[in-house]
């Protein structure tokens, strides 16, 4: 299922298993909780005088926490395509940031 990530000012879009497409608002909120944990010490942090001070909330992160931390080593996974007139008309959901 093709997933259009909207970030107003542009798109991107991903590839991915159906129960992931049919609960992406719900899957989103998860992802969300995750990157903005200050716990987690992921690679999306922006530091300010050595302290998490912003995110980088993109789509690479998304398809990043998606394979490693949500689907975690099943042999499904996600990936991001390049947006094609054809990708663009079979996109199925759409979720904002």
């Amino acid at each position: 299922m093709i997933i259009e990530v909207d970030y107003f000012q542009h798109k991107d879009y991903i590839l991915v298993p159906v129960h992931i497409g049919e609960n992406i608002d719900k899957i989103k909120v998860k992802f969300y909780a995750w990157i903005y944990d200050k716990n987690n010490d992921h690679k999306y942090w922006i530091y300010r005088n050595g302290i998490k001070d912003g995110l980088l909330v993109n789509t690479e992160g998304l398809v990043y926490w998606l394979n490693n931390h949500y689907l975690n080593n099943t042999q499904e996974t996600v990936v991001k395509v390049e947006s094609t007139p054809d990708i663009i008309s079979k996109a199925e959901k759409r979720i904002w940031f």
